[in-house]
């Protein structure tokens, strides 16, 4: 990352904090939370693991990162894996992942239920899904939401920003029509962490 790079990164993530205060509590959070369901005889699939690093954080006995798109410095040496295929058509065998967790994920698939479908489909009895979306109402979302398409897609791409449409209201109603066969502890507004 170039210096110029690394000073507007600097200064995003600074303007961030200030105007989302919360925000380094929400990854602290889960980062928490990871680091509890993580660890020797976890079996762990990361959903839209991205560039697949929260594997050198969070060891697990297996841990398999899934996304749909291969980018270029995605980490996968055993025992961690990457595999590139939508969360809403998993090619594991049920019960094989003792956690599940998607990071900024949930709220951009075309089909939350067959996602969800597939999540409980893959986890054991008793395992764990850890669910991390955006906050709806962080005041750098209403500002992003204000702004003109283009100058939008200018921002997304100086900052590298993914750019996959988001459907969180459809995700929201997915999740609370799976409470029948999940059980969801409330931990804040932004963070779910399910049981069978």
């Amino acid at each position: 990352m170039g210096n110029s790079e690394n000073s507007l990164r600097q200064f995003t993530d600074k303007m961030i904090r200030t105007l989302d205060p919360s925000f380094r509590q929400r990854w602290e959070i889960y980062d928490g939370i990871l680091k509890r369901l993580t660890g020797s005889g976890a079996r762990w699939l990361d959903g839209g693991c991205g560039i697949n690093n929260a594997i050198e954080e969070f060891p697990a006995d297996l841990t398999v990162g899934v996304d749909v798109y291969r980018h270029p410095e995605a980490l996968h040496q055993p025992p961690n894996h990457l595999v590139l295929v939508s969360m809403e058509s998993l090619p594991f065998s049920d019960g094989e992942f003792s956690l599940v967790s998607m990071n900024t994920v949930v709220e951009h698939f075309d089909n939350p239920e067959a996602a969800l479908e597939e999540v409980y489909r893959v986890l054991r009895p008793g395992g764990h899904v850890l669910i991390h979306t955006t906050n709806a109402y962080s005041p750098v979302i209403i500002l992003g939401k204000l702004l003109p398409e283009s100058l939008r897609l200018k921002l997304m791409t100086a900052f590298s920003a993914p750019m996959n449409p988001t459907y969180s209201k459809h995700f929201t109603n997915s999740i609370r029509s799976r409470r029948s066969k999940m059980y969801v502890d409330s931990i804040s507004k932004n963070f779910m962490r399910c049981r069978t």
